[in-house]
């Protein structure tokens, strides 16, 4: 956890105390929803994350030259929606892939569709068409991210659609 997400829920939990003292129990259980939400989305982007930067420190993949920059707290829009969360940067030669993930944090941040828990995109540096927006849904009882191409097909991002991804890098 970086230290603006640990900001974040230092103050939740300053709100959430007072809250509770002042006896306001609906503004308390929105502060637990909404924790509980921001662990859920830090999980999900965590596996997101984790996923590219598995492949790209492997022991091929650094044998070739790929080299892997991430930042935390980095904040990006999507549409008119401002995000902030994750920035992974791979990159190979001249090629890059950008693996950006993240959710609004403040109202003014915007709208998240589809009830979506966060929003993301990857970006092939050179490779337009196989760019996609991406976003974290609940389904029954797990989390599943979604891909959107170019021609607004909606696929399942698994882990052998990342590969894909990142094939494109290497191949």
């Amino acid at each position: 956890m970086n230290e603006l997400d640990i900001e974040w829920e230092n103050r939740i939990a300053s709100a959430l105390a007072a809250a509770q003292n002042a006896g306001r129990e609906e503004i308390a259980d929105y502060l637990r929803l909404r924790s509980a939400n921001d662990a859920v989305r830090r999980e999900g982007i965590g596996w997101l994350t984790d996923s590219f930067i598995r492949l790209a420190t492997s022991r091929e993949s650094e044998s070739a030259g790929i080299a892997v920059e991430r930042l935390d707290g980095h904040t990006f829009l999507l549409g008119r929606t401002s995000l902030t969360g994750i920035l992974v940067e791979i990159k190979h030669g001249v090629r890059c892939i950008k693996v950006e993930a993240g959710w609004t944090r403040a109202p003014g941040d915007g709208i998240m569709r589809g009830g979506a828990m966060a929003l993301g995109r990857i970006t092939h540096f050179g490779f337009p068409k196989s760019n996609a927006e991406l976003a974290l849904i609940r389904r029954e009882e797990s989390l599943v991210w979604t891909a959107m191409d170019e021609r607004s097909v909606v696929t399942r991002l698994d882990a052998d659609a990342i590969q894909r991804h990142f094939g494109l890098l290497t191949g």
